[in-house]
């Protein structure tokens, strides 16, 4: 390093007291921290000037094996069902849900533009034939992982060198990844493995190369291999949240290694802090920033409707073109009394408060015994059955008032089912599933000590100052007034009896998210007086406000989005029908089918 570059990282008087300064803290790493220091060599740069024909060897080899023969099976091949789905999401705009990151998807719909691919084949399911005109766009669209995973056998190669090993060793080492045989599968197919096993590796490699740059700490490749290794690290988990393991090992080997420079006593405090700040913004900042913009791209691409809709807040769908946006564009936004409205849980179950005529058994396999009243449920579908009538319990007017009289937060309400007409009632008898919660009814009176109970105070808890209750935007309790317990979703499905449908009951621990809801859609049927037009009733009421389509910000959409995946990724407690363990793979115990021909199979 010549004296410029040290006076921008150690402060002292003279350059040479610096440089030694700098000698003798490399020098110190390097006898006692042999961990980082791999090899006594410095590190070669990572784009050499001259032409590494081992490097050309190896690629050519490698491409002769991935790249042969990409468009056969002219077929959908294992999880190219989904890949390939989400693909032809990205060509149409439409959004779609995924437990994974969105970087690998990103490739795949990048190539997919370039090429021409329109999102006309769906790969709707493994084994179907690819029609002849998409035969080109499948096949540019395996060529990514293929080039991934012939770039990975010389990144596998250099590791090899730069851990001190022979050049031959290294050759070696290079041409077992080339020929082996998982690798060359998967390869060829749309999946996500070969990209993310490329970053792995690659992230190693850029570590590698950054650690032995320690007697030259700040020159130029080592911050080119200090901000590799944070986009890498990035990539690797950006494909699927697998990499995060990845992250844990160099993450815990670099904290280390700053634990070790905050303690010698030969490295200044100045540059001490120089390098923390150089490992937070390139390993920290960098990596939050690109994660985050690969979400922004994400959800500018995908601004329509999609399949996966439901699995999203009422809000977040809102912001979508083509849905619930269509149905809910010029629907009032404040919640009046006789205003009929769609219950959406929030956060648990993607499921509408619903009731139908069916009543709750009168005895239950375990001997328990119930009201014998109109079950109360929540359907994971849009149904008329989901409609409900706000009502003031003082009134028995199921007609909005005009003007219409705002709920607000604190008030006391009735729901009125809106086709059977029954109101919603809970008591002190027990959920059909789970016990310790109460069962919430349409009421009936059955001639029997057991009066209705409809009263629920509403909690809005996102109001603002002026308390009134809103659709969609308005998260809410529904807490019952007799028994100061609160209306939720317990996540169980109900028997043949109850259709399937999820149970409903009340519960005395109020604060759950299971409890929280939001009106989706809403009507209002307006009661006009007497000496009133509807033209002169359409001036008043047109200075009301309306609901406004994408009222939503970037980041709490990023923020739900986030959530959801976790949330779903949590569920996903069963192992893979096909799964293996490491100790079952030298042996090949079991496999996967990938693909079987129809015909020759």
């Amino acid at each position: 390093m010549n004296k410029k570059d040290n006076s921008d990282v150690f402060s002292s008087k003279e350059d040479n007291k610096k440089e030694d300064v700098l000698n003798d803290h490399s020098s110190h790493l390097a006898e006692n921290d042999q961990v980082f220091i791999l090899s006594n060599k410095v590190s070669s740069p990572l784009f050499k000037p001259e032409i590494d024909m081992t490097w050309l060897f190896l690629i050519g080899l490698a491409a002769s094996l991935r790249i042969y023969n990409l468009s056969t099976p002219k077929a959908v091949v294992f999880d190219e069902v989904h890949f390939g789905k989400f693909i032809s999401y990205f060509m149409k705009n439409r959004f779609f849900f995924d437990v994974h990151p969105p970087l690998g998807k990103l490739l795949y719909a990048a190539a997919g533009y370039f090429s021409g691919f329109d999102g006309s084949f769906e790969f709707d399911k493994i084994g179907q034939e690819i029609p002849p005109n998409q035969i080109h766009h499948v096949y540019v669209l395996r060529l990514v992982p293929s080039l991934f995973s012939v770039f990975l056998v010389p990144v596998v190669y250099e590791i090899i060198l730069e851990l001190g090993c022979t050049y031959w060793f290294a050759v070696l080492g290079g041409v077992l990844i080339c020929f082996d045989n998982m690798l060359v599968v998967q390869s060829k197919f749309i999946l996500l493995d070969s990209i993310m096993l490329f970053f792995i590796a690659f992230s190693i490699c850029c570590y590698i190369k950054f650690v032995k740059e320690y007697t030259r700490p700040f020159c130029f490749y080592w911050w080119v291999y200090l901000v590799s290794l944070g986009i890498s690290l990035t990539a690797t988990f950006s494909i699927k949240y697998n990499g995060f393991l990845t992250i844990l090992l160099l993450g815990g080997i670099i904290a280390y290694e700053m634990w070790i420079i905050m303690g010698d006593v030969t490295v200044p405090a100045k540059s001490v802090i120089y390098h923390m700040l150089a490992r937070t913004g390139c390993l920290v900042v960098l990596p939050l920033f690109l994660y985050i913009v690969q979400f922004y791209i994400l959800l500018n691409v995908l601004y329509k409707s999609g399949p996966h809709d439901n699995l999203m807040s009422s809000a977040f769908q809102r912001t979508l073109e083509g849905g619930l946006s269509t149905i809910t564009q010029n629907q009032a936004e404040v919640v009046a009394y006789g205003s009929q409205i769609t219950l959406r849980n929030t956060h648990s179950k993607q499921c509408w408060l619903h009731s139908h005529q069916d009543l709750y058994p009168i005895k239950y396999p375990d001997g328990r015994g119930s009201s014998a009243q109109q079950q109360v449920t929540c359907y994971a579908f849009k149904d008329v059955n989901n409609w409900w009538i706000v009502k003031h319990p003082d009134s028995d007017n199921l007609m909005t008032d005009f003007p219409p009289r705002p709920v607000k937060n604190g008030d006391i309400i009735h729901l009125v089912h809106g086709t059977t007409g029954r109101g919603l009632n809970s008591h002190d008898v027990a959920a059909p599933l789970n016990p310790q919660f109460m069962e919430v009814s349409g009421y009936i009176d059955h001639n029997v000590s057991m009066d209705a109970q409809l009263g629920f105070r509403l909690q809005i808890l996102n109001a603002d100052s002026s308390n009134i209750w809103k659709a969609i935007e308005s998260k809410v309790r529904f807490v019952h007034v007799n028994t100061t317990a609160s209306l939720r979703v317990t996540g169980q499905l109900l028997p043949d009896w109850g259709f399937h449908q999820y149970e409903v009951a009340t519960d005395r621990m109020v604060n759950t998210e299971e409890s929280i809801w939001n009106v989706e859609e809403h009507n209002q049927n307006i009661s006009l007086p007497s000496n009133m037009t509807e033209e002169e009733a359409r001036a008043i009421l047109a200075n009301q406000n309306h609901i406004e389509i994408s009222d939503m910000t970037f980041f709490q959409k990023f923020w739900e989005l986030q959530t959801q995946m976790f949330k779903v990724n949590s569920m996903i407690t069963q192992e893979h029908v096909y799964a293996s363990r490491p100790f079952e793979w030298p042996i090949m115990k079991r496999g996967i089918a990938y693909w079987i021909d129809t015909k020759s199979n």
